[in-house]
């Protein structure tokens, strides 16, 4: 009887690991987008730092959709601003996007899971904005919802301004 009570709660256990895993790596995307969303649109360092930094914690799977997510992105957010933010130059979203999908392009994956962290991009949000990290390490993308909750709200129709004041 403990043989059996042991092996289910080793069962239990196991599938609530599996499942916890599954939940952050599916949700890597879904922080990656929201973090492209604030780079984009406001030109936010430390969005770009950190959809860097999810791509490097991504499956090779999930980063080439990343990558095919930028590409289409870059004409669904030009849309979106002529659409929602008059007055924006749609060629800084454009020109952001492009950088963003360069520097990813050219970023090696990391090599082996085991090895000590060697995402500088972690070591940047530790220092500028472990709200940022945090949620990276949940993969968690309503931290840049709480932060920005005009640039994704459905109803908003104000332009969007950088921090530097410059429209974009």
């Amino acid at each position: 009887m403990v043989v059996l009570l042991v092996t289910l709660l080793a069962i239990l256990f196991l599938f609530y690991v599996w499942s916890r895993g599954r939940e952050q790596t599916h949700s890597v995307p879904s922080y990656f987008f929201n973090a492209v969303k604030v780079y984009a649109l406001l030109g936010e360092e430390d969005a770009k730092v950190a959809a860097r930094a999810a791509g490097k914690i991504a499956t090779p799977r999930q980063r080439t959709m990343m990558l095919d997510y930028l590409n289409r992105r870059t004409s669904e957010l030009l849309l979106e601003t002529a659409e929602q933010n008059a007055g924006q130059n749609p060629l800084v979203i454009v020109e952001r996007l492009l950088q963003l999908k360069q520097e990813m392009s050219l970023q090696a994956e990391p090599t082996d899971e085991r090895a000590p962290d060697p995402i500088p991009e972690k070591q940047w949000l530790q220092d500028h904005n472990q709200a940022y990290l945090r949620a990276l390490g949940r993969g968690d993308p309503s931290v840049f919802v709480a932060q920005h909750p005009d640039l994704f709200s459905s109803q908003t129709t104000k332009p969007v301004t950088a921090k530097n004041d410059e429209a974009v």
